[in-house]
């Protein structure tokens, strides 16, 4: 059960994401390693888990930095994704909807394109 550790784990990839805004083109692998990460954890959590798992993506998305708005929004994207086949994240959708709309009025384009995915994903 690692959702009891989200509130360590999930801040540390979101913030390793976000750094890889400014990398060079030598940190791709490392990059996608650390996407890959993101991806099993929202795939493989537990049922119990998401409340957790999308509680600590949508308190990252108020951030006052960019690039951690765009890679939250992009895990939130990552959550319908990979999880719509199990369709054990829908009680969240009202809190993933709030943090959304909250980026519609966002004014980095990288966010908005973020949060635009996100909500296609939706």
């Amino acid at each position: 059960t690692v959702h009891i550790h989200f509130h360590a784990i999930l801040p540390a990839i979101i913030s390793e994401l976000a750094q890889f805004a400014d990398a060079e083109d030598d940190e791709s692998e490392r990059e996608e390693a650390v996407r890959q990460a993101a991806r099993s954890i929202c795939e493989n959590v537990d049922d119990t888990g998401v409340n957790g798992l999308v509680s600590e993506i949508a308190s990252k998305c108020g951030s006052d930095k960019p690039t951690i708005r765009k890679e939250s929004c992009w895990m939130l994207q990552l959550i319908s994704e990979q999880r719509k086949d199990k369709q054990d994240f829908f009680e969240q959708v009202p809190v993933m909807l709030r943090e959304l709309l909250y980026r519609l009025n966002d004014e980095d384009a990288t966010v908005l394109k973020a949060n635009h995915a996100a909500f296609s994903a939706l």
